[in-house]
Order: structure tokens, then sequence, then C-alpha cells
């Protein structure tokens, strides 16, 4: 970091304007009607249109949120599910889980190892919530899109300074950020800005579990405890120019720096039957991050209602570890690699035809790689080596039409024909998809109704293709190896979205919804004992590819002032899964990750210089069936929020939460039956509410 900020920022900005021939931003989902569009932040820069949803800055920091996380939690149609012991949290769309939702930053795909702690709320300009497929988007996206558009840096003079810290029983969050920008006079360009963003942020977290496993002949009672601690050092310049007539080039640059430790304690006493092979032993895991991220993006008038837009991105990110699991008669250490880069560049052009007709067509390039190498040491055999390499490339192509039929009618039909290369060790597959769209709008004396139908696809992630053993020491069914597939195939859906939408007072909203995703070659995991990479046979967890699986369900959303000051939102999402192995097989599984239902009301209001919030989370328990020959049932959950912001002298502001209330203690059952034989886990963790607390200066 000391190298970047020696540099002359009026040199950096040289440098971005001189190396850009009419560069700019990614490509978007087009507008379904003519408004004006304000602002220069790259991304797609259009308003709400079919099955779309707008939400901007204004709206998404209105309880200054710490974590991005925490900010999007509140949003329409989004749900965040839980990430592992130590691991972020991953935003899901229609409940279709964290694979079939596409997140993009600035209209690009993000890059290997992004978490949305990576970016602050503050740097977020507007979030575009896109149910299913657009054409002048990525077309993996099954569920449907979420596009974080970051802010520009400001001509205005800003400083803020943030501190926040959380804490309680399962651990403890501090954040430290400064934020600046203002004007920089570069001879020869007008309206240049700089701003800059550093972010220190320490979490550690504290989470034990009690499981009952019970075999065919064994009874056994296991203690795990998780302890950990994550640091992250941030640093965010950028640089933008506004030209007349909506031109713009802005450049995003982070670097990260990362440190993780986790140790895992295991303890097992066996009530009657054969013992595992080691009762008792202690993982330790530490990690180096080093990460990456430079975007430049632009918009250039051509002609009067011809406009280029082109974007260029290149990522990247470097982990180190060092891993020792330690017991009786168990000696394990092993190091690790990875090193993990992409490009990815898009382009497109628009052309206003009329006054009701724009037409749009663009093309991408997309391009990532992973290597991987692993030394271990087991105790009494000889020294394991791995090296792996895996990579993905993507060329797409499009074209979107779009008219105003009447004054009552919108239609937009796009094509992208989409080829994706997927390369593991020997196995290369490459497949080309053909994805058409079509969004229409009608706007009733009553209200709106909006509709879309599209096609769209999953790609397998590099980890999921590439075989790289993970062991569990002791290898049971319900505690496998796990291993990549290099064969594992995109899933291909036809979505179908259609809301209806009244016409209603000012901040008042009410919306009624259905959707269907019909998926071919659905992915999920399956466990068999056989001979993996490590060449003896084990129990090992795999993705695999079913045949078959479908999703329907309704929604419905509701916005209305009670008051003056207070205002009620609410979100009901009752869904369907079912999923089928082979052709003539039956439908008895349920995609993972998968609630039937979901529900979400808040409450929030202001009183004299303060507002607050009460957010009250909750979602449907049961057994399902999401791998062959595995059940899982857990209980329903519930989660309350409360949060309350008050200003304070001197442009000062101070933040208090209580975050995690009403929860149950989770309760988890796993049951595996194979060869005649069941295995059932029961798993009791620990819920704990936090308090947070903050305190913020603008100035």
């Amino acid at each position: 970091m000391t190298s970047i900020r020696s540099q002359s920022p009026r040199l950096m900005a040289l440098l971005a304007m001189s190396s850009l021939q009419p560069v700019l931003a990614q490509e978007a989902e087009q507008r379904l009607s003519t408004v004006e569009v304000r602002g220069t932040a790259a991304g797609s820069a259009q308003p709400e249109g079919v099955l779309r949803r707008v939400v901007e800055a204004t709206e998404l920091l209105r309880m200054n949120d710490s974590r991005l996380a925490e900010a999007l939690r509140r949003l329409p149609g989004l749900s965040l599910v839980a990430g592992r012991p130590g691991q972020p949290d991953q935003i899901t769309l229609l409940g279709l889980g964290p694979g079939r939702t596409q997140v993009l930053l600035n209209g690009r795909r993000v890059p290997p190892g992004f978490n949305l702690d990576d970016i602050a709320p503050e740097q977020i300009a507007r979030v575009e919530i896109q149910r299913g497929q657009s054409a002048g988007l990525s077309g993996d996206a099954v569920a449907g899109s979420i596009n974080l558009v970051l802010r520009p840096a400001a001509q205005q003079r800003q400083r803020r300074l943030q501190a926040t810290g959380s804490g309680g029983a399962a651990g403890d969050n501090t954040r430290l950020q400064w934020q600046q920008s203002g004007a920089l006079p570069v001879e020869g360009f007008s309206q240049v800005s700089q701003g800059l963003t550093l972010t220190a942020q320490q979490r550690d977290w504290h989470q034990p579990f009690d499981i009952t496993s019970a075999g065919p002949a064994d009874l056994r009672q296991e203690s795990r405890r998780y302890d950990g601690r994550s640091r992250q050092l941030q640093l965010a310049p950028q640089l933008s120019w506004a030209g007349e007539g909506g031109q713009s080039v802005s450049w995003n640059g982070q670097l990260e720096l990362g440190r993780m430790h986790r140790d895992v304690d295991y303890r097992v006493d066996t009530l009657s039957g054969t013992p595992p092979a080691y009762p008792q032993h202690d993982e330790r895991f530490q990690q180096r991050r080093q990460a990456w991220r430079s975007d430049l993006d632009g918009r250039w008038n051509l002609r009067p209602g011809w406009q280029l837009q082109t974007g260029l991105a290149l990522q990247g990110q470097r982990l180190n570890s060092h891993f020792t699991d330690d017991g009786s008669g168990l000696q394990d250490l092993t190091l690790g690699r990875v090193r993990e880069h992409s490009e990815q560049f898009t382009a497109s052009v628009s052309a206003e035809l009329g006054d009701s007709h724009t037409l749009t067509s663009g093309l991408s390039w997309s391009r990532q790689a992973r290597q991987e190498s692993r030394e271990q040491w087991l105790s009494a055999a000889p020294v394991s080596q791995l090296a792996l390499a895996a990579g993905q490339r993507r060329e797409a192509w499009f074209v979107q039409d779009e008219w105003d039929l009447s004054e009552t009618q919108q239609l937009a039909l796009g094509w992208r024909q989409e080829r994706l290369t997927l390369n593991s060790e020997s196995v290369r597959q490459r497949f080309t998809q053909a994805l058409p769209s079509l969004q229409w709008a009608w706007r009733l004396p009553a209200g709106q109704w909006r509709s879309s139908l599209s096609r769209s696809f999953r790609a397998p992630s590099l980890m999921q293709i590439q075989p790289r053993p993970f062991t569990s020491a002791n290898n049971e069914p319900l505690d496998p190896d796990t291993e990549g597939n290099p064969a594992l195939r995109p899933e291909r859906a036809w979505a179908l979205d259609l809301q209806f939408q009244p016409r209603l007072g000012r901040d008042q909203r009410v919306s009624v919804g259905l959707f269907w995703r019909d998926i071919r070659d659905p992915m999920l995991s399956a466990t068999a004992w056989r001979v993996g990479a490590l060449g003896q046979p084990r129990w090992i967890s795999s993705p695999v590819n079913g045949e078959r699986a479908q999703v329907r369900g309704l929604d419905a959303e509701l916005q209305w002032p009670l008051a003056a000051a207070v205002t009620l939102d609410a979100q009901l999402t009752r869904s369907w899964s079912r999923v089928r192995l082979q052709p003539s097989g039956d439908w008895r599984l349920q995609l993972a990750d998968f609630n039937p239902w979901r529900a979400q009301l808040g409450l929030q209001g202001r009183i004299a210089q303060g507002q607050w919030r009460l957010a009250y989370a909750w979602t449907s328990g049961g057994w399902r069936s999401s791998s062959p020959g595995l059940q899982q049932r857990s209980q329903p959950g519930a989660r309350l929020d409360l949060s309350w912001q008050q200003r304070l002298p001197d442009a000062w502001q101070l933040q208090l939460g209580l975050e995690g209330l009403l929860q149950r203690e989770p309760l988890t059952w796993e049951l595996f039956q194979v060869d005649g034989g069941r295995y059932l886990d029961s798993t009791r963790g620990q819920a704990r509410a936090s308090l947070r607390a903050g305190l913020q200066r603008s100035f």
C-alpha cells in the first residue's frame, strides 16, 4: 500500500484519461420508458423497469448499517443464507440459494473470493434487483441478478469518519472507516474528482455445538467448538470525470490484506459401539489473503441519440494457508496456496431510433483461472503433493429491442448468445447457451402488470469442478470428505415472472407476484463410499447433476405509511421446489437452502433528531431432502433486530442496535440411509443476541 499512496493523484488521473479510448460503463439492462438519467455512476444507469427494482442510496443507508449484508437484508425479495462458522453471509433472491443468484459489481461479475463485507454500504450508489435474465447482463442468473453500482467520486468536498463495534457471547466485530472525496484539478480536464475509502475491521467468533450421532451399532455424543478471528485492511481509491451530455469516465480500485485463523476442537464420547478413529483432535487453520480489483468504465455520446458504453475489470487474489490436525495417533500438516485471477471486458452501443424505439447491441468477454497447490504430511505416510488448475472462459453477444407500443404498453425483446468453456485437469467442456428474453408492461387505471419470460443458466464454480480433496479426520457418512467434479455441467433454466402493482397513493406500495423456474441438469451433492483422489475408498461428497428441477411460488410486498413519521413494510413468500434425479424417476428431492415460507415485517419512524427501525424475519422449518439418501430437518427460525440513530451536535451521529433477539437455539437433524443402514445426527447450537454501537462524523 505504500507504493500506491506515494503515487501522485494527478498522474493517476492523466494515465486513466489518456489510456481510455471511448471506454465506458458496463452493459446493463435497458430501460422500458423514457426518463431523465441522473448521476454518472458506473453500471446500469437505467431506472426501474419490468420486474426490476432500483434502490437508491438514501433508502439503503437509512439506518447507517456498518455492513452491506445488514443493509441488503431489509430490501424486498432478498434474504441472507448464513455461512459456516467464520464465513460471510450469502445473498439469495426468491429463496433459490446463493449459487442461483447472480451478484454483479457495476454490471460485471464479482471478483474471485468476493463477499459482501468487501464493500462498505457508503460506497454504493444504488442496488438494482432484477428477476429473471436480461439480455444486457450475464445469463448466469437463474433466480435473477443483484447489481451493486458503486458511487462515483464527488466533486463536493466530503470527509467522513465512522467507528462501529458489536459484541455478544457469539463474538465481537469492530470496524473503523475513513472516507474522503472532492474535486481534483487536472490541466485540460474539468469535472475531475477523486475519492478514497480506508477500512480496517476485525471479527471474532465463538460457536459451540453439541452433536448426538446414532449409527447402525453406535451411539456417540460430540462437543465441537469453533473459535476464530479475521482481520482486514482495505484501501479503495477512485477517480472520475463527468462531461457534457452524460459522458463520464470512472476508475475504481481496491486493495485488501487479510488474515484469518480458525480453531476447531472435537471431543467425542462413545456411549455404545465402536469409538471413532480419532475421538479427540484439534484443527488449527491460518490463512493470509491478498486481493485486488481495478475497474475502468466510461460512457460516450457518438452522435445524438447514440451512446457507447465499455468497461474493463482486472481482479485477483492470493491465498496462503497453514493447517494442522493433531490428536492421539493423528498428526496432519497441510500447506496450501491458491492463485486466482480474472479479466472482464464489456461493450455496448444503444441507439434511439425514434421517440418510442431503442435498439441496443453489445458483446462481453471474461476469463477466470485458478491454480492450487498443496503439500500434506500425515503421520506414518509419505509426503502428498497436489497441484491442480481450473479455469473458465465466457464470450457473449446480445441484442435488445425496446418499444413503447402505446401510452400504456411497453415491450422489450432480447437475445443473448453466450459460450461457456470449463477446464479442469484433463476435462474440457464447452457449452453454447441461447438466451432469449421477453419483458412486457401494461399500465391500467387500476394498476400495472409486469411480466417476464427468459432463459438463463448457472455455471459451476471453479471449486466445484476442481477435484481437490478436503478430508475429514473420522470420515463418516454424515462427515465425509468433499471433492469437486470435473464433469459437472451447468444448469439451464426457463423463468417466468408475473407481478401486479395496484395504483395507490403517495408512499404506498403493494405488489403481488408469482414466479416459476424449470431447471435442467440441477446441481446437487451426493455422498457415496468410493475411491477418490487419495486413491483409497472413503465416504466422499461431490457435486453431481440431476435431471430436472422445478420451482414455483407466490410473493407479496407491502409498504404503507401508518402515521406522519411511521412506515410499515412487509414481505411474504410461499414457494415449492422438487428435483428429479433420472428422467423416469420420482420427484423426491428439493433444492438445497430452500425454505417454503419466508416472511419479513418492519416498522421504521422518526422522532425529533433521530430515527428508529424494528425488523422481524421468520422462516419455516421441517423435513426436506436435497441429496440422494439424505434428509434434513430444521426448526422454524425467527429474528428481531432493533436499531436507533440519533443526530448529535457538530455533525456527529450515534447509532445503537440490538440484533438477533427472539432467536431459538438452532436445532437440526440429518438422516442418511444407505445399504440398509441409518445414520442420524442431531446438532444443537446456541443463539445469542448482540449489541451494536457506532459513532460517525461528517465534515
